[in-house]
């Protein structure tokens, strides 16, 4: 199998400077993609999330469509340490944080330039830790395997497969998300319309929104070791990935505090959007810090089960009001605290909360039997990458 560079293959290039006014956006207009859209990819399509362009604005900036079956992932910032890899479906713009790879060579498949890329992982490239960046002159260069094109067929073939398969199993958990806000509605009503007639009251009165820090100042200058949560160890499906720790004394000043039980809601854009969020729990020494783009939410007053809380912050109707409520420039929107505090919820009795949380445990337990079906489905799948492309499986 030849290695060959991909310079030779694809025209490289990168994306361009989003539009920063609103009036320049458009729901009828051109997808826009950045860096944090491709986060989407865990959960759904880019596109889905996307702001869309006004073409008029486009042309006036100068845009560039980059073609329909350009791969592309993030060259710089954060981002570009999660290897996204997208081939886009319709000719789009893309920020200047990502790379743009359009096959120019018919020895190359751009469904399977997409898979390999993948599999060989552009990450490796990066040459900067401090600010995560690569060189586009080192992507021209980067080799990849290159069978012949009924070879490269056959493999995007499989993986299709063996992705369908994996999608169909994500598809299964999700449904059991959906089945917990069904049950939501089903026990408390709608939270906007209250059909059932529970009392109402401000969010605010009943939860501390962004509690202060200085409750733990005492420990503040400490080597206690704390659970450190970045935004991208929360997760869309709530779950929270505890894998970083860090001694107080590292953390205290900027960064957002929280402990056991509290509710983190992200609320920059496009993290808000794709719901990310989670009830924190399993906390080393109860106490944690992560990213100052979480709002922090801890019912008080034992009227609100943190269950009801959360998923009530999960739900559609939460989130698409508080999309409404954003506020900042496109790419750097952010819910207010006002808007959680400010907001009427339905306050049913805490024993039906009770109930409600039981649910939700048991669906849960299901979620975790899928999810290791999901787990031995994606070992498979990399299994079958890793043969393909060092020429073990045709």
């Amino acid at each position: 199998m030849k290695w060959i560079e991909l310079g030779e293959l694809c025209e490289v290039k990168a994306g361009q400077g989003a539009p920063q006014h609103k009036e320049e956006y458009s729901e009828k207009g051109i997808p826009f993609i950045r860096a944090g859209n491709l986060e989407a990819l865990t959960n759904g399509n880019p596109l889905d999330i996307c702001d869309k362009v006004a073409k008029e604005a486009g042309d006036a900036k100068g845009l560039k469509l980059q073609k329909e079956g350009s791969v592309v992932f993030a060259k710089s910032g954060m981002s570009c340490l999660k290897s996204y890899i997208y081939r886009i479906p319709i000719n789009c713009y893309v920020v200047n944080h990502l790379a743009c790879l359009t096959v120019i060579d018919d020895r190359l498949s751009s469904r399977y330039l997409c898979y390999v890329l993948n599999y060989i992982k552009p990450k490796t490239l990066i040459n900067d830790l401090s600010y995560p960046s690569i060189r586009l002159g080192d992507i021209s260069k980067m080799k990849i395997p290159v069978p012949p094109m009924d070879t490269q067929k056959r493999i995007v073939e499989v993986l299709d497969e063996a992705q369908s398969l994996i999608d169909k199993r994500k598809e299964q958990i999700e449904l059991l998300d959906d089945l917990i806000e069904s049950i939501f509605y089903d026990m408390f009503g709608d939270p906007v319309k209250n059909d059932k007639g529970w009392k109402v009251k401000k969010l605010g009165e009943l939860i501390e929104v962004n509690p202060k820090k200085s409750e733990i100042s005492g420990i503040k200058d400490s080597d206690l070791e704390i659970s450190f949560v970045p935004m991208e160890n929360v997760l869309e499906d709530g779950k929270l990935i505890l894998e970083e720790t860090r001694k107080i004394s590292d953390v205290y000043k900027g960064y957002t505090y929280f402990k056991e039980d509290d509710i983190l809601f992200a609320k920059i854009t496009p993290c808000m959007e794709n719901g990310k969020g989670c009830i924190a729990k399993g906390l080393l020494n109860n106490i944690g810090f992560g990213s100052t783009e979480f709002h922090v939410l801890r019912p008080k007053n034992n009227l609100l089960a943190k269950e009801y809380v959360f998923h009530l912050s999960k739900s559609k109707k939460f989130r698409k009001e508080a999309e409404n409520k954003m506020t900042g420039s496109a790419g750097q929107k952010r819910v207010p605290k006002k808007f959680i505090e400010d907001y009427f919820i339905n306050v049913p009795p805490l024993l039906l909360q009770n109930q409600f949380a039981e649910k939700v445990e048991a669906i849960e337990k299901q979620k975790e039997l899928m999810e290791e079906s999901l787990k031995l489905m994606e070992d498979n799948y990399n299994s079958i990458m890793q043969r393909a492309f060092k020429g073990e499986l045709f």
